[in-house]
């Protein structure tokens, strides 16, 4: 067994989105790898990587999940063991944002009746091709405002250029760490009224 492999993550993060919305140039951006414009479909992969957020070290799976519609058990397999999310869409494809919206409400039927929120990065992608528009930056954050059991936060990156990118990864691992917190405080909190 390799010891450089941790046992345990402090967090899992599953990547989410519909084919060709850059959720691996979105990975390979944030691991300073080199854009590839040629596509090359997703099944299911899976990084480990180390993140050092204000002095304290990070143990990060992430899921890189396909994008495809033969795959939903695999997808809902990665949503039921992750914490954290990062929903994706092209900005200047109208069908890639309405997959996304039909993620972010796979993942509230799946965990909110485990979790009392759930952290969600909605990233629109493709910032380099703005002026094709499809998606307003006011509609996708109304459909979250509409999702109160979602910890959310939308933002916008460009994987091709990697504008905007390194900062989503620390953002939404500082998120899960709240709600990670919150979670600890509230058992600790309950299991002393019990005994009292």
């Amino acid at each position: 067994m390799n010891s450089n492999i941790p046992l345990t993550m402090d967090h899992k993060i599953a990547v989410m989105g519909a084919s060709r919305v850059g959720k691996t140039s979105l990975l390979r951006a944030f691991f300073e790898q080199p854009f590839i414009a040629e596509h090359k479909p997703t099944v299911d992969d899976y990084y480990i990587h180390g993140m050092n957020l204000d002095g304290v070290y990070y143990n990060v799976c992430i899921a890189d999940t396909s994008g495809t519609y033969s795959f939903p058990v695999m997808r809902r397999f990665a949503i039921s063991h992750c914490r954290g999310f990062i929903v994706m869409y092209s900005i200047n494809d109208i069908s890639s944002f309405q997959t996304a919206i039909e993620r972010l409400d796979e993942i509230i039927e799946l965990l909110a009746s485990r979790y009392r929120r759930v952290p969600v990065l909605l990233v629109a992608n493709k910032l380099d091709c703005i002026e094709e528009r499809k998606v307003s930056a006011h509609e996708a954050k109304d459909e979250l405002h509409i999702r109160p059991q979602l910890l959310s936060v939308y933002t916008e990156v460009s994987s091709k250029t990697g504008v905007g990118v390194e900062g989503i990864f620390q953002s939404l691992v500082n998120m899960m760490q709240v709600v990670k917190d919150k979670e600890e405080n509230n058992k600790r909190s309950s299991s002393k009224r019990k005994k009292t």
